[in-house]
């Protein structure tokens, strides 16, 4: 008490007692007691500034209230009305936003034996959507092929909606690309353009679209020869390249890098031997757009000679067989150049009642001798003349007996020299050539008209007519 002032210092029962003092005149006035109640004072409290703008889900904003003056001296507390849309620090205020939507923000007070709690006051805070954030793991940095396969992969900063990553091509023409597993195929050359998604919910937005690029470059091209396919001399085969699918879808061509062996059809791959060896045949492939030149392949056949032939007289009277030895590995028949045929001299009086094997050997050993064996339908009552030049009748064709004549059944056997005798070119060149075939003389008073024969040309045929006379006589004695 101050005078007449009164100041409550706590809640209670106030007793307030005046007295009056006396004087000479009068006496001291009887106290008088006054006697009321104290009750608690109240609080107030009120929000400081409150940050403008949502808050995001996982964002955070702070709210204070302050109390005024005077007060219990206690803290002010700060509790979420919504905690399924946020949550509060109780003693900082702090709110953190967990789903879109209005957050409750309620500030307390409590009181004590002079203050009573504070009224409760409370702020709705707007919880907005967060945003997500995609980011892109670099592809390598190398380009990859038509074809080919990379994989690209985004990831999403957390905390995030959860969904999802979608992947999508913004260059279909060069590439596509698998919306989950983020898998990409090459489809031409160039520049592909991957996007990345991820959509949102209801409390993130769906996500900044992404991209990423990358080089696609040309595919290879891959040949394979199938099998070896077997070739002799004149003969034909073709070789077959495949190309490992996909490819440019260029035709397959072939060349053959030994044409003294052998020749090869460009586009179908058949094979013609033209020499005894090896015969190598490579395939091509071109590129275009989208794809490199195959690299070349080769194959390697093996060209074999033709020792033997087969035929039809050419008077028809049945087959005939030819074969040689000797001359070397490389020798063999020409099959454009061998044949049963009809003679063609006239100089002579008699008949090949089975024509002439004419026949070429080439590739053969320079100067070498070959042993031919011919087999007829049958040489009963007949001789064997050779036609051509000779040695000693270089540039007039001659009847003789052929070189080591020797006949067995059938088969007639004689040798060959290249350049020499039988050879009707003369030279040791590694080329034979050389018709000849079993003869029947006519009987007449007449010579032969056979004027162009020297002296060794005609000791020859004397021969061949005293073997023809042995052979009749076999001939005869047989009959009987």
């Amino acid at each position: 008490v101050a005078g007449s002032s009164v100041t409550l210092v706590t809640a209670g029962v106030c007793s307030i007692t005046a007295t009056q003092a006396g004087n000479a005149s009068f006496a001291a006035a009887p106290p008088v007691t006054k006697t009321f109640n104290v009750l608690k004072g109240a609080q107030t409290l009120s929000f400081n500034a409150i940050p403008p703008g949502p808050v995001l889900v996982n964002g955070t904003v702070t709210i204070t209230a302050t109390s005024a003056i005077p007060n219990s001296g206690l803290a002010v507390t700060y509790s979420s009305l919504t905690p399924l849309v946020c949550s509060v620090n109780s003693t900082s205020g702090l709110i953190t936003g967990l789903t879109a939507g209005s957050c409750g923000f309620a500030a307390d007070q409590a009181g004590n034996t002079n203050y009573n709690a504070a009224t409760q006051i409370t702020v709705n805070v707007a919880i907005g959507k967060a945003n997500q954030t995609l980011t892109f793991i670099p592809p390598p940095a190398a380009p990859f092929l038509v074809n080919g396969t990379i994989t690209v992969n985004a990831t999403s900063a957390t905390p995030n909606s959860g969904n999802a990553i979608a992947y999508s091509s913004l260059t279909a023409t060069v590439c596509s690309v698998n919306a989950t597993s983020g898998v990409v195929t090459g489809l031409t050359v160039g520049t592909c353009t991957v996007a990345a998604d991820q959509a949102g919910n209801a409390n993130y937005n769906a996500a900044t679209q992404i991209t990423v690029s990358t080089s696609v470059g040309k595919a290879a091209q891959t040949l394979t020869f199938g099998a070896a396919p077997t070739l002799t001399v004149g003969g034909t085969a073709t070789v077959v390249a495949t190309s490992a699918a996909p490819n440019s879808g260029n035709p397959v061509t072939y060349t053959s890098t030994t044409p003294l062996v052998c020749s090869v059809n460009s586009a179908s791959g058949t094979a013609t031997g033209v020499g005894v060896g090896s015969c190598i045949i490579a395939a091509d492939q071109p590129g275009n757009a989208n794809y490199t030149a195959a690299a070349q392949v080769t194959q390697s056949l093996t060209v074999g000679a033709i020792t033997t032939f087969t035929g039809t007289t050419a008077t028809g009277t049945g087959t005939a067989t030819a074969s040689f030895t000797g001359g070397g590995s490389t020798c063999t028949f020409d099959p454009a150049n061998t044949a049963l045929v009809l003679p063609t001299a006239t100089n002579f009086s008699g008949s090949f009642p089975h024509g002439w094997f004419k026949f070429r050997l080439f590739g053969c050993t320079s100067g070498s001798t070959v042993r031919v064996s011919v087999t007829w339908p049958t040489l009963a009552g007949l001789g064997y003349l050779k036609f051509g030049p000779t040695p000693t009748s270089p540039t007039t064709s001659v009847y003789y007996v052929p070189a080591n004549l020797a006949v067995s059944g059938n088969t007639a056997s004689f040798d060959v020299t290249d350049g020499g005798l039988g050879d009707n070119d003369l030279l040791a060149n590694g080329v034979i050539a050389d018709p000849s075939g079993p003869v029947l003389l006519a009987i007449q008073a007449a010579p032969l008209p056979v004027p162009t024969l020297n002296t060794a040309a005609l000791a020859m045929l004397l021969l061949a007519l005293g073997w023809l006379a042995v052979r009749a006589r076999q001939t005869r004695t047989t009959l009987r």
